[in-house]
């Protein structure tokens, strides 16, 4: 099949669930990014918003000889209404090449942008956990999502000391909410 961000967000739809609603945003250079948003998923009183069209993107991988595209996902508390600029900025940095899009990337100072007052101040791109995402294969195309975890400045520090799987780890053993961008840091 030929590479559709309509399909995309068909998948999206089935594997999020969900009343969709899109938003359009626009960047200075005029890129265009589609942020895909569903309230009450995964669970009640959260929405999670994802990228569709940052796959239109090359991350300059291959799998199978297939371009690997990908999306980023997250999920937040619903009262967090600012969550879609999140994401969508961390899209832009990906389109400019400001940024990897790959398991481990940290935008910092995302979330700092829009809730000063916030303990969690950056995003961290993970491989997704709380749905079943199923990865897309088109005839040129391969995309997967990646999760996008909200953490702290201090979260940061043990993430470049420590890497990206022992802060994960921690992240497991504390059990974190992950929803929560004014949660307490783990370390």
């Amino acid at each position: 099949m030929e590479y559709d961000k309509k399909e995309i967000a068909r998948k999206l739809l089935d594997d999020v669930g969900g009343i969709p609603r899109v938003y359009a945003f626009k960047d200075e250079s005029g890129k265009e990014i589609d942020i895909f948003c569903v309230d009450d998923s995964p669970i009640e009183h959260v929405s999670s918003y994802s990228t569709v069209g940052l796959s239109d993107y090359t991350l300059n991988k291959k799998i199978d000889d297939k371009s690997l595209r990908a999306e980023i996902i997250g999920s937040t508390d619903s009262r967090n209404d600012l969550f879609l600029n999140i994401i969508s900025d961390c899209a832009f940095k990906v389109m400019d090449g400001l940024s990897p899009c790959m398991p481990g990337t940290v935008f910092l100072n995302a979330i700092d942008n829009y809730y000063l007052d916030f303990n969690m101040k950056h995003m961290l791109l993970t491989i997704p956990f709380l749905w079943e995402l199923h990865d897309l294969e088109f005839e040129h195309e391969y995309v997967t999502w990646l999760f996008a975890v909200p953490i702290s400045e201090s979260e940061y520090h043990f993430f470049v000391e420590n890497g990206y799987q022992k802060l994960e780890m921690l992240f497991e053993k504390k059990q974190i909410d992950i929803y929560d961008l004014n949660r307490s840091p783990v370390v």
